[in-house]
């Protein structure tokens, strides 16, 4: 098969991802043989293309988000068989999918939503996974006491997803910060109650709209330059979810507000081995939310072809974005 891979990391600059033909991946007992047919490329993936060399005699294949079809079972799968079309993100450890085939752990992965192409639907497991475990707790709830959610950074693709995912399954009035006004139309057409401009003062903001603070704050990117406001957004008590926090950040001065903090990360279920089958879990909720007209695809862009310049193009707009 063929498969776009690099051996020594590398910045953009130096971009060195180029197709190669190698051995399609060999099938764990517990695994599917999934012909990829679209991926997603994510900001992790360019950190990763930075920071992470292969082992000698190895390349690494990068991707971890995609749509296809299931070519082969292996013997304790269960739920699927060759032919379905279905959707996920693999695992860290192995092979991604820039390739003409993946091999995955049948339990993180779901049926494909019927409505959705296989680009719609690649750009989805991701993001919507990342956005349920920071917001959902115990009983796949929000915490207790939470009614108003601020989302920073709300029209990137895990804050859209947020936006719906509470819109969808929650109450919480949603509060969500934009600042181009093409962003703004865009929070607000996935649900946003109120859109604030992260460009300018949030907290007087949050006044001018006869607003209190947030009892939860997700905080996409950019987490430590937002730090040293989030007690004039955030009440004391409340819940404040990190997705990026790949780096020291000083938190102390939450402490006077007893803040809670969460670190998000959206393999730590197939890493630790904890609870991987939440992970095909939560994609069958996404499908049936998808299915139901509640969550839409955040697709922005499609390049088509497994091609080094497609894969340097998508590294470079995801670099933009972050």
């Amino acid at each position: 098969m063929k498969a776009l891979t690099y051996q020594q990391a590398h910045e953009l600059a130096d971009f060195a991802l180029h197709l190669q033909e190698v051995p399609v991946p060999t099938l764990r007992d517990s695994d599917l043989l999934i012909r990829v047919e679209a991926f997603a490329v994510n900001p992790g993936d360019a950190l990763f293309r930075r920071f992470t060399s292969a082992a000698p005699g190895r390349s690494v294949i990068l991707g971890w988000e995609f749509a296809g079809i299931v070519e082969k079972v292996g013997p304790h799968t269960t739920g699927f068989q060759p032919g379905d079309a279905v959707y996920g993100a693999g695992d860290l450890s192995r092979d991604g999918n820039y390739a003409d085939y993946v091999a995955v752990d049948y339990r993180v992965v779901a049926h494909k939503p019927a409505g959705l192409s296989f680009p719609e639907a690649a750009a989805l497991p991701m993001s919507f996974q990342t956005a349920w475990g920071a917001l959902l707790r115990n009983d796949n709830q929000l915490p207790a006491g939470v009614g108003t959610v601020l989302v920073l950074g709300g029209a990137g693709g895990i804050g859209s997803i947020a936006i719906q995912l509470l819109k969808a399954r929650t109450r919480a009035k949603v509060i969500a910060t934009a600042s181009r006004p093409e962003s703004k139309r865009w929070v607000e057409a996935m649900g946003a109650d109120v859109v604030l401009d992260h460009s300018q003062d949030l907290a007087a903001q949050l006044a001018q709209h006869g607003l209190e603070k947030a009892d939860m704050v997700l905080a996409t990117r950019s987490s430590a330059s937002h730090l040293a406001t989030i007690p004039q957004l955030l009440k004391a008590y409340g819940h404040l979810s990190l997705l990026d926090a790949f780096q020291s950040l000083d938190v102390s001065g939450l402490t006077p507000h007893a803040i809670s903090v969460h670190l998000e990360a959206v393999f730590a279920r197939v890493v630790t081995n904890q609870h991987p089958k939440q992970q095909g879990q939560i994609l069958r909720e996404l499908t049936q939310l998808v299915d139901a007209g509640k969550v839409r695809s955040t697709l922005q862009k499609t390049l088509p072809g497994l091609t080094s310049e497609n894969i340097r193009e998508a590294h470079e707009l995801v670099e933009k974005a972050t």
